[in-house]
């Protein structure tokens, strides 16, 4: 996941769904931080973690959000692939914006596809054109090369519109 406004970090439902005890490991430190799911939806496939608040971080970066890219701009995609202990960093281009099954909820929203690698690790991590925030990374196709997903920023922002009233009431 990625830091947003609000100390929140945001990352896919299917990452947190299933967890019983959150751990947040911020990029370049050791220590461990416990953390909660304050907000889940399973049509998004998408979540809002929050570290516990008696670890008083503050100033956490939070990254900016953009505007849907167009076809063949150049994106970069950040994760943890495959677990690893360094942050992963692979760049290429949007290939198409369509809809699409999304895996989680087996509903079809927007998605934005791409040659960018996406592999199992990559999921709720930032996509970046520009410094900004175009999408999350969250699926890709099993026996397909160079083909990966990401849920696009206008599905996100409308995800954070919708908690705003403390209640998910979904698309």
């Amino acid at each position: 996941g990625f830091v947003i406004e609000g100390d929140r970090i945001i990352t896919n439902a299917h990452v947190v769904s299933e967890s019983k005890f959150i751990q947040i490991q911020l990029e370049g430190e050791s220590e461990k931080y416990t953390g909660y799911v304050e907000f889940l939806s399973d049509d998004y496939d998408l979540a809002i973690v929050k570290i516990d608040e008696k670890y008083k971080l503050k100033n956490l970066q939070a990254l900016s959000l953009g505007t849907l890219p167009n076809i063949q701009d150049k994106i970069s995609v950040y994760g943890y692939p495959m677990g690893g202990e360094m942050l992963s960093i692979t760049e290429g281009i949007v290939s198409r914006v369509q809809t699409y099954y999304y895996s989680f909820s087996k509903k079809q929203y927007t998605v934005v596809q791409t040659d960018a690698a996406i592999n199992p690790g990559n999921s709720g991590g930032p996509v970046i054109k520009d410094g900004k925030v175009i999408g999350i990374a969250f699926q890709g196709i099993s026996g397909a090369s160079n083909i990966g997903y990401i849920i696009p920023v206008h599905i996100l922002k409308h995800f954070l519109n919708d908690i705003n009233d403390n209640i998910i009431d979904g698309i």
